[in-house]
């Protein structure tokens, strides 16, 4: 029996802002992870074993969470194993905390039980964003998830082996 992940609970406070909004899960994806839903900004692409994903906002703690439950719920379901890319250039804000990073990474290594190691990356032109892929990348060091950072989008298309008009958000 498969279960749906919660939603992440609504932000307390005032949103200072429309990205401040939490992103609501879509339609489910169809294909590779046929009982995942997806975030927006989020697309499978089976023909290649590749799931990409532009995040759009702030990308805090409470939102990574909801994307290790995501990511689970999607190793457990497919078939087979898949590649992620994530480009970060899409954020308004980065909020993480070095806490959440370390705990995150030792989550996901030992989560992760496929036979096949699977690559993880994350794409971001800019300082911030690009640090903290930089930093979530050292955390899974050795791990059966290998995660690279990259400040260019044709290098991250080389290591995961596509073209680099798939990692283009259309």
């Amino acid at each position: 029996m498969h279960r749906s992940p919660r939603p992440p609970p609504q932000d307390k406070g005032v949103p200072l802002a429309e990205e401040r909004k939490r992103p609501q899960l879509t339609s489910p994806m169809t294909d590779i992870l046929q009982t995942l839903p997806m975030l927006p900004h989020m697309r499978a692409h089976p023909e290649i074993g590749l799931l990409t994903w532009h995040p759009k906002g702030v990308l805090d703690d409470e939102l990574v969470n909801h994307v290790v439950v995501l990511a689970e719920a999607g190793e457990a379901a497919a078939a087979q194993p898949f590649n992620r890319f994530t480009d970060l250039n899409g954020l308004t804000g980065v909020k993480l905390s070095f806490g959440l990073l370390y705990r995150v990474s030792q989550r996901r290594r030992t989560a992760y039980t496929g036979n096949v190691r699977v690559k993880s990356a994350f794409y971001c032109s800019r300082g911030v964003g690009y640090a903290s892929a930089r930093i979530y990348a050292a955390l899974m060091q050795n791990a059966p998830i290998e995660v690279r950072a990259f400040q260019s989008l044709e290098a991250a298309a080389e290591w995961l082996e596509v073209p680099v008009e798939i990692l283009i958000e259309k």
